[in-house]
């Protein structure tokens, strides 16, 4: 597809890197809102063989011809030099992951407006959309704000609030916080450039905090209830996933839900029929597919054919 360029939308330098970040640029180009230049990380290492593999935001770069920088940091005179060539009045950054010292965030008269998915100040760092869903809230959204010295403390130029669906999960919700906060930018940026918005400070005293995701926070604690550990699903798949063990072996769990039936022990694992079934501290969670270490995922109905040694086993917490 060739986008043409919007003549009412400012001029840009794009920072992203991770597939949050794509949402927002692919909603951008189809609005005219072309960036004069994209920055993105450096390969990194994925998979078993870490292989180098380019960002999201690079390959829809590159794929669109935008003029690209791909960087391991944003320190240095020549990155400043580069962005200041553009002569682009403000930077937009959604997911880049790495500090952005002030020396950038000064390169741009009016600063670098961040795509946050929180309300912030609620949930700042970089996992809001993850521990939204881990805690439970009903509802989430996006903030623009600006940029400053401290994570996601700068003043916020516009905000949109959501409902977060019950079921709802983090590749689902993010997909919709992305192109709200495309559509946010392309509402709101203009009205901030041309000073009819004046950016907020945020009430600081009200901040909560997220951490970055590990793999071992996918380890299930089946002491915990049955809708906290299903919230963990919804949070944590694709990655980490969550998992248990048994035998010695991880056991992957890929598709969860909350069971309708009646409460077994935590730890305990019941197979009716083609039903698997394991307690928790309050309630059950019915597993439809699981995978465990070494072998292919698998239907609940077809791995309890190969293990009925699974059923009345107690899993490690």
């Amino acid at each position: 597809m060739n986008f043409s360029l919007n003549t009412k939308a400012p001029k840009f330098v794009f920072f992203g890197g991770a597939d949050f970040s794509t949402e927002v640029l692919q909603y951008l180009l189809e609005a005219g809102w072309i960036p004069s230049l994209v920055i993105t990380n450096k390969p990194q290492p994925v998979g078993r063989r870490q292989i180098l593999t380019p960002s999201p935001v690079f390959d829809l770069a590159k794929q669109r011809q935008l003029p690209i920088l791909e960087v391991a940091g944003l320190k240095g005179g020549k990155i400043v030099n580069q962005i200041q060539s553009t002569k682009s009045p403000l930077g937009i950054l959604v997911a880049l992951g790495m500090i952005v010292p002030p020396s950038v965030i000064n390169a741009f008269p009016k600063g670098i407006v961040n795509v946050h998915p929180s309300l912030l100040p609620k949930w700042r760092g970089p996992s809001p959309i993850q521990y939204s869903l881990l805690n439970g809230d009903d509802e989430t959204g996006v903030s623009l704000m600006l940029l400053d010295a401290e994570i996601d403390h700068g003043p916020v130029v516009a905000q949109e609030k959501v409902l977060i669906e019950p079921d709802e999960t983090y590749l689902e919700l993010a997909k919709r916080l992305g192109e709200m906060g495309a559509k946010l930018l392309v509402d709101k940026v203009p009205d901030y450039l041309s000073g009819v918005i004046k950016p907020q400070t945020q009430d600081h005293s009200q901040a909560t905090f997220c951490k970055i995701i590990k793999r071992e926070d996918g380890k299930i604690d089946w002491s915990r209830p049955a809708r906290e550990i299903y919230n963990q699903w919804r949070a944590f798949t694709p990655w980490p996933g969550i998992y248990t063990v048994w035998n010695n072996k991880r056991l992957k769990l890929l598709e969860v839900a909350p069971a309708e039936i009646k409460s077994s022990k935590p730890r305990l694992v019941t197979i009716d029929g083609k039903r698997l079934v394991i307690g928790c501290g309050q309630g059950c969670i019915e597993v439809n597919i699981l995978q465990l270490e070494g072998a292919k995922p698998l239907s609940a109905a077809d791995f309890v054919k190969g293990h009925r040694d699974l059923n009345n086993a107690r899993l490690l917490v």
